[in-house]
């Protein structure tokens, strides 16, 4: 499992540039959002932002899911249609990427859908990188690749308790923050393997802290 948990996330050789993030689409039916699937499990890797109320993973309630292709499209699927996603996220040859993936496999999990290798943590990789920095998608997308992703704080408002919900925000605004953030988490992903190359710290990583977050999920 190790050495291929390894294989799974090295980065090519002289890996493509990634294309900019182009118009995202909302997948609110069937046939549509079969199609997407397909397409997504034909890529190497996608990027994936999971928008959910609440700050628990054992009881947040997911509101939809963004999906970001190498091709710079992305689509957004509402929390009714999320079981559509299940192969994807069971699929054994199509790398998901995103900022918090024991959240996201804790969350999964509850409704059936098991999240498990291959799968590319950016938080993680950053901690390795510079441990005494925050580890969020934003503020790693703004200092590695210069992207520029609305944070939490501007899209939901300040903590506390007038904070927005994910759930009160229009379906076309949640489409476009969650596909925003799953393709700078995907356009991360290579850059951060290069730098860890770099530092000689793969096996640290591949071998001990990627599969270190399932455990955690399974203790959760």
């Amino acid at each position: 499992e190790t050495a291929e948990t390894a294989t799974t996330v090295a980065p090519a050789a002289a890996p493509k540039p990634m294309a900019a993030l182009g118009e995202t689409t909302i997948a609110d039916d069937a046939a549509s959002l079969s199609e997407w699937v397909a397409k997504a499990m034909k890529c190497p890797a996608v990027g994936v932002e999971i928008l959910a109320d609440g700050d628990e993973s054992m009881t947040a309630s997911p509101v939809g899911v963004g999906v970001a292709l190498p091709s710079g499209e992305a689509f957004y699927v509402p929390a009714s249609l999320l079981a559509a996603l299940k192969p994807l996220f069971e699929n054994t040859t199509t790398t998901i990427v995103a900022g918090d993936i024991k959240r996201y496999m804790v969350m999964l999990r509850r409704r059936g859908i098991a999240l498990a290798m291959p799968y590319f943590d950016t938080a993680v990789a950053h901690y390795l990188l510079q441990p005494e920095r925050l580890h969020d998608t934003a503020r790693i997308g703004a200092e590695l690749i210069g992207t520029e992703c609305e944070t939490i704080e501007s899209f939901l408002g300040p903590k506390g308790k007038n904070r927005l919900r994910f759930s009160q925000k229009s379906a076309a605004d949640a489409c476009r923050f969650a596909c925003t953030y799953a393709h700078t988490s995907l356009a991360l992903r290579d850059v951060l393997l290069r730098l860890i190359a770099q530092e000689n710290i793969i096996p640290l990583l591949t071998d001990i802290e990627l599969p270190l977050v399932e455990v955690l999920a399974d203790m959760e």
